[in-house]
């Protein structure tokens, strides 16, 4: 009992940490981009998803390496369900979400082509390193296609979205409503980044004793404590977003975070460690993985997402944690 106390604790103290050193690194990233006059609006699109994904991607590879790969599995599959079901069903409760027309052309369908893609090569068993090497590269044909609409896109399209990247980095480091100063910059994001490092292994670690002492899944730990955990800063943002009226950056984030998390993270976790994926976890959580993603998409092709699509995906969430 003492030891599932103390491993408990352990747990809560990583999600905690891990929240705030990627708060701490969106901080100094702020201070690093204002220093090195980084203003492209693509590349403000391509940092604030790498924030977004920070403690999915640790997590998942402390776990692969580790050899648990339930728990790497839950992590990126329950991330981007709780997304999508959590994440803008709680923040569409506070305003309509607004998605603009560039956002569903530029990331809604790329979103459900990786989704599809991520799914295929979970139909045969497992996520082999080719198919990891599949979503990485597809992963570079988004990082192109977003610099390739920057340049088409009118002067006054550009200083809007450039505002919003502003807005939502902002948002990203106010998450206890207090800003850290930055003296250095650099300093400042390498501690952040080491305290990632190993907050994610103790989170590993910790969810692996848990599951043991109860003899509970792993995968079941991963798909939802792990995978909230690694979440909870995504979605204290993108309520925030929403309460001060920028909905628009609810959707923005969550279809970033779940992008990279799919090309990026299950890539790069399938490159180190095969992700093998059984058939009841398929016809579970997989099969909830590409209907939750293609509701989501077929709400952002209505350009906007109220109460009532707010409430179906909160739903369809809970239904999803009580199966």
């Amino acid at each position: 009992m003492i030891d599932l106390v103390l491993w408990v604790a352990a747990l809560l103290t990583s999600i905690f940490f891990l929240s705030k050193s990627a708060d701490w690194t969106a901080d100094s990233v702020v201070a690093l981009t204002h220093k090195l006059n980084t203003t492209k609006v693509a590349i403000g699109i391509l940092l604030v998803s790498l924030l977004y994904i920070l403690p999915e991607l640790l997590v998942s590879l402390f776990a692969a390496a580790r050899g648990e790969m339930e728990i790497a599995f839950g992590n990126i599959v329950g991330s981007n369900i709780g997304n999508i079901a959590f994440m803008i069903g709680l923040s569409a409760m506070f305003s309509t979400l607004v998605v603009h027309r560039r956002v569903i052309i530029r990331d809604g369908i790329f979103l459900m082509v990786a989704t599809i893609s991520a799914f295929a090569f979970m139909l045969d068993g497992f996520v082999s390193q080719t198919e990891g090497i599949v979503l990485l590269s597809l992963a570079v044909f988004y990082i192109i296609n977003v610099y390739e609409q920057e340049k088409i896109e009118a002067p006054e399209e550009r200083e809007r979205e450039a505002k919003e990247i502003a807005i939502e980095i902002d948002l990203l480091t106010t998450l206890t409503g207090k800003r850290l100063e930055i003296r250095n910059a650099y300093v400042s994001f390498a501690i952040g980044i080491i305290v990632s490092l190993i907050t994610a292994d103790l989170l590993v670690l910790s969810v692996v004793n848990i599951a043991s002492i109860l003899g509970a899944s792993e995968l079941l730990l991963g798909v939802t404590v792990v995978a909230l955990g690694t979440s909870f800063a995504d979605i204290a943002t993108a309520v925030a977003a929403s309460r001060k009226g920028h909905g628009d950056l609810a959707v923005a984030g969550c279809l970033g975070a779940n992008l990279f998390t799919i090309m990026i993270v299950l890539g790069l976790t399938a490159l180190i460690n095969p992700l093998p994926v059984s058939s009841e976890t398929l016809l579970m959580n997989g099969s909830i993985f590409i209907f939750i993603t293609a509701l989501f998409f077929v709400y952002m092709i209505t350009m906007k997402i109220g109460k009532l699509k707010g409430l179906t995906l909160l739903f369809i969430y809970m239904v999803f944690l009580l199966l």
